[in-house]
């Protein structure tokens, strides 16, 4: 028999066509027209007058709009937790956010903060390593020393030390007779400070431990500075959220926002609220335009827009 000779067939292999890739076509942008440069930002939802010079109503305008209301959609253990956390930390603001305001006249800013502290109605602390300074108006400081004090799981001994600094705020804060006001720097010993005002050694590590006094080493001796309590949570947040503004302007083509896509872009941020915890833009851009760190102009649509400097 012969044996028949097996064809291998080859499978045939089908190419499947490729259609070639659409490239993405950048989207046209033009650069917007300055019409104006450096306008104020001053949300018009809140009624102040600019004209008046008040610098306590642009105080009290940056902390109306320091935090966005909580949402109702949250959970009510986050909204707890919001709401705690806001009144964890005094209300202050910084000196720049002021200079943002009251634009190209920060001589009328620094002068009328030393009048307000002569009169002794606000408190002003000087951060050296941000090369500027918190205010806090000094019936808001009293008010929060006894918010603290009010605490129903404060030990008795912290209720006591809080008693305490209010004496001690008083005497070298309030006190119209009181010169310590430019320095914020009290020369006094722990001796002293259980002799005029009852504290001792256990209080005076709790008031330093949270931030109501610092102690200042000077060449042989030792001062006691007054301080804010708790002020970094506030310049942490400024400083993350500065990040987050200022790379959104970085990644456009000509560095600038109109500033209600600056303002969506920021509210459509998933962490807004986690790590945020719901500051505002608005108090966010009076800080930057302060620091000179970006501008605040007007485009020929008559529209608000923001820019690097």
């Amino acid at each position: 028999m012969d044996k028949k000779k097996l064809k291998i067939v080859k499978p045939i292999s089908i190419k499947k066509k490729v259609s070639p890739q659409r490239q993405r076509q950048k989207k046209h942008v033009e650069k917007l027209i300055e019409l104006q440069s450096n306008i104020n930002i001053v949300n018009n939802d809140y009624d102040i007058n600019l004209d008046n010079k008040d610098l306590i109503k642009s105080i009290d305008y940056l902390l109306s709009i320091q935090w966005e209301i909580i949402p109702t959609v949250l959970e009510f253990g986050f909204k707890n937790h919001l709401d705690k956390f806001r009144n964890f930390i005094p209300k202050i603001i910084i000196k720049s956010q002021l200079y943002s305001i009251h634009l190209n006249n920060q001589t009328f800013v620094d002068q009328e903060l030393e009048k307000l502290i002569q009169k002794r109605l606000i408190f002003k602390l000087i951060i050296d390593e941000e090369n500027d300074e918190l205010i806090i108006k000094t019936n808001d400081y009293m008010k929060f020393i006894e918010q603290q004090e009010q605490i129903q799981s404060i030990e008795s001994y912290k209720q006591f030390a809080l008693q305490n600094f209010k004496d001690i705020f008083f005497k070298y804060v309030l006190n119209i007779n009181s010169n310590i006001m430019m320095t914020n720097l009290i020369k006094i010993n722990n001796q002293e400070l259980e002799s005029k005002f009852n504290c001792n050694k256990l209080q005076i590590d709790y008031l330093l431990k949270e931030g109501y006094l610092k102690i200042i080493p000077l060449i042989n001796d030792q001062y006691l500075q007054l301080s804010i309590p708790r002020f970094g949570f506030i310049l942490k947040l400024l400083k993350q959220s500065k990040i987050l503004i200022l790379k959104s302007l970085k990644l456009t083509k000509y560095n600038e926002l109109l500033m209600n896509q600056l303002i969506e872009k920021w509210n459509t941020n998933k962490s807004k609220y986690k790590d945020f915890k719901g500051l505002n833009i608005y108090f966010i851009l009076h800080y930057l335009i302060g620091k000179g760190l970006i501008e605040s102009f007007e485009t020929q649509n008559q529209s608000k827009a923001i820019k690097l400097v």
